[in-house]
């Protein structure tokens, strides 16, 4: 399984990837062969906090292989130096923890009292949590997950963002924007033109806009709508028979 942070070694190299954590495509983007002969050319490594943490002491990661069969030049006391040393690039370039103007290509991970002022292009964020605030979401970028206290103000164009819960709140979702999951006391207060949202739990959502947007309310729902005016379009989905 691939879980951040991920690295693919050779005997003399180590790679990673600006834009995944998945070893097939760092080694992809890299034109790396996994076997030659039968034998395996590569190393899939990981560094992982125990505790899920990203912005933990990374001096405390636990490095572990993440394949069975290993190179005959395998080394894990030599492979987890040089693999460490190439750790602290990867949360230089992954992890946003304080003010950022602008996030534009790569896959990010943010948290604390992170502040990101635009996040536009095939720009990627796993994870949002904290206190994090993200101000603009635009183009074809994708937010994976919102949690704790976390705000984004705004979603727009073909952007996604595939799971709110917890106490998060996202102020405006508009034009062809998605929200795949909205859960816990997360809230919503404004949809609008034709912005899709899927919604649970006792998730809030406010309307005052235009446009044809969608809300589909899960079976059981307690979400609440506030405002149903201008063309909202809901649907509650039918539980589904045991």
């Amino acid at each position: 399984m691939c879980n951040p942070a991920s690295f693919v070694l050779t005997k003399d190299n180590v790679f990673w990837s600006k834009n995944t954590d998945h070893h097939n495509e760092i080694m992809e983007e890299n034109n790396l062969r996994d076997t030659f002969a039968g034998k395996p050319q590569i190393l899939k490594v990981e560094i992982t906090p125990n505790d899920g943490d990203l912005f933990s002491d990374i001096n405390k990661w636990v490095f572990r292989f993440d394949q069975d069969i290993l190179p005959d030049w395998a080394n894990k006391e030599k492979d987890e130096k040089r693999t460490r040393g190439a750790l602290q690039g990867w949360c230089e370039r992954k992890l946003i923890s304080g003010v950022t103007q602008e996030l534009t290509e790569g896959e990010f991970y943010v948290s604390g009292s992170a502040q990101i002022k635009r996040v536009s292009g095939s720009a990627q964020i796993n994870y949002v949590y904290g206190s994090a605030q993200i101000k603009r979401v635009y183009g074809s970028a994708q937010i994976n997950e919102v949690s704790g206290s976390a705000q984004i103000n705004e979603v727009s164009g073909s952007a996604q963002s595939k799971r709110v819960y917890g106490s998060a709140q996202i102020n405006y979702v508009y034009g062809s924007a998605q929200i795949n999951e909205v859960s816990g006391s997360a809230q919503i207060n404004e949809v609008s033109g034709s912005a899709q949202i899927n919604a649970a739990g006792s998730a809030t959502i406010t309307k005052r806009g235009r446009g044809n947007s969608r809300v589909t309310l899960g079976a059981g729902s307690h979400a609440a709508l506030l405002d149903r005016r201008n063309g909202l379009k809901i649907t509650v989905a039918k539980k589904k028979r045991k």
